[in-house]
């Protein structure tokens, strides 16, 4: 999860490396020391594709009367959900060189919020159910 909240976030936020650079401080040392900026979202994408690999064993071994409680089901479906999310939103932004919160910046407010309540009682109400 912690993995696939931070290609979630480097990919929605636009993390610009050379920005973060050129302003210097303790990130900026960090940053120029990075030989390849480029392959950080690569990198990303292969620990989240990782973890989720072991979440998917992990889950496998557990006792079946704790995988049948609702709350591990959801713990479970929850972190797929948001992987799966995050190497959607790195695709699509790669492949159409779009960044998808200058979208969502550029329709208007009362969509973006009835849009985001719409989904979040959906995926509240979902999440319910299983």
């Amino acid at each position: 999860m912690l993995w696939a909240g931070i290609l979630f976030i480097w990919e929605f936020v636009g993390i610009d490396l050379e920005k973060a650079k050129e302003s210097g401080g303790n990130a900026g040392a960090i940053i120029s020391a990075i030989k390849s900026p480029q392959a950080v979202p690569w990198v990303l994408l292969i620990l989240v594709v990782y973890f989720a690999f072991k979440l998917r064993i992990e889950w496998r071994q557990c006792n079946k009367l704790r995988r049948d409680v609702a709350e591990a089901k959801q713990d479970c479906y929850s972190a797929w959900a948001f992987a799966v999310v995050a190497c959607l939103l790195y695709f699509g932004q790669t492949i159409s060189r779009v960044q998808f919160a200058d979208v969502v910046d550029l329709s208007s407010r009362s969509n973006s919020f009835s849009g985001g309540t719409y989904l979040g009682i959906c995926t509240m109400f979902g999440a319910c159910l299983v």
